[in-house]
């Protein structure tokens, strides 16, 4: 069957959020060079970029998400690190170098066990010092090296000599060109000297802080502007406001292939509704479904309050597509498959899929089973979903 779809499942598992550390995932391809990822689990949701993402804890309404997600230690957390750095820091410090000095002696040289035994703890070691101070190797040295041991990541953030040195015109007649400014609080400085950059009055979220994503929309305004990461017709703080799109991680980039600007598209296996959306973001590690909260809310997902979703009973379907090819056209090259009829059962048993249980175990012992065969749970929400978008045979 040359022009059949085939499916592999990938042997890691990975995670959506704390609630499910078991995804599986499953490579897919088809005719035409039709290629997509599938994976099946609840959404995770992201609110970076939202012009009430950050901000100060007075701000009202209250932001989207606290300052410990954004890469901040309250004063009292950075002091507990500052304790055990110089309790055990400068000791582990003094045994790397003695380890590293006898790694590289030539007179007597190390044997073969000795060195790999010295390479060891030298590894061992260095975790350590890491653990105490994660910038303790970065060269030039870090201003605040061995005071503060966290940095922003998830709000625009600059020195003040930085913000000097920037400038933006907004083009108002009688308003002069502006310098970013910052929330110089001593609590919101961090390892490199950066504070968090405070949207201006002529920004959507004023007093907010700048909430980045990794990829920006509107180039007529300056990274550390909010606006530079938003839809050009957005012009105030109705919120949410960022378009629905999904955060790619490390992992799901290496397993699928998929690049920033790529589509994923997501079924919601109760209500059918599906929604095809770009990744805008970025995150490391085996993560999937971390997206907008707009997505949240266009796929059926509600709001407890501004920081909490209703969504441990919200699953959905996804597939990613690599390569910019868009999800219709991907979708009519695996109808066309000689096995088409088998692509929405494949992907009802993944949607039904939790914890460690193997879909592709699952739809192969469907296939070798007596007929009539029945359908998996979910199948005709999934099929009629997947038919809607393009998957017609």
């Amino acid at each position: 069957m040359a022009d059949a779809f085939t499916y592999k499942a990938w042997p890691t598992r990975f995670h959506c959020g704390s609630e499910n550390s078991h995804v599986q995932l499953i490579n897919l391809t088809g005719p035409n060079n039709a290629q997509a990822t599938a994976y099946s689990c609840s959404m995770n949701v992201d609110v970076d970029g939202e012009p009430q993402c950050y901000g100060p804890s007075n701000m009202r309404p209250i932001p989207r998400d606290s300052l410990q997600d954004a890469g901040w230690l309250s004063p009292a957390k950075n002091a507990e690190k500052l304790a055990a750095y110089e309790e055990e820091f400068p000791a582990a410090m003094e045994r790397l170098k003695d380890l590293t000095a006898q790694l590289h002696a030539k007179d007597p040289a190390p044997d073969h066990a000795t060195k790999i035994a010295l390479e060891k703890e030298i590894h061992e070691v260095k975790k350590k010092l890491y653990k105490l101070n994660p910038y303790y190797a970065i060269k030039p040295e870090p201003v605040n090296s061995g005071r503060v041991f966290w940095k922003w990541y998830g709000v625009y953030a600059m020195t003040e000599q930085e913000a000097r040195n920037r400038v933006s015109d907004d083009k108002i007649p009688g308003i002069p060109p502006r310098h970013p400014l910052l929330d110089v609080k001593p609590e919101l400085c961090d390892v490199f000297g950066k504070y968090p950059v405070i949207q201006s009055k002529f920004e959507p979220g004023p007093g907010y802080y700048v909430s980045p994503i990794s990829r920006g929309t509107n180039p007529n305004y300056k990274e550390w502007d909010q606006r530079y990461y938003l839809p050009a017709n957005v012009v105030c703080s109705n919120d949410p406001v960022q378009p629905p799109y999904a955060a790619l991680s490390s992992g799901l980039k290496s397993v699928a292939g998929v690049k920033l600007g790529d589509q994923v598209f997501a079924i919601n296996r109760a209500s059918g509704i599906s929604l095809a959306f770009p990744f805008m973001d970025g995150a490391y590690g085996n993560k999937v479904a971390e997206c907008s909260l707009s997505a949240f809310l266009q796929l059926g997902g509600k709001e407890k309050d501004r920081r909490h979703w209703d969504n441990s009973r919200f699953e959905l379907l996804y597939l990613a597509f690599p390569n910019a090819q868009p999800p219709s056209q991907v979708l009519a090259s695996f109808a066309s498959a000689d096995n088409a009829d088998e692509f929405p059962v494949l992907m009802a048993f993944l949607a039904g899929t939790r914890g460690g249980a193997d879909a592709v175990l699952k739809f192969k012992t469907w296939r070798e089973s007596e007929t009539p065969k029945p359908n998996p749970p979910h199948f005709d929400t999934i099929e009629a979903a997947l038919q809607a978008a393009g998957f017609n045979t």
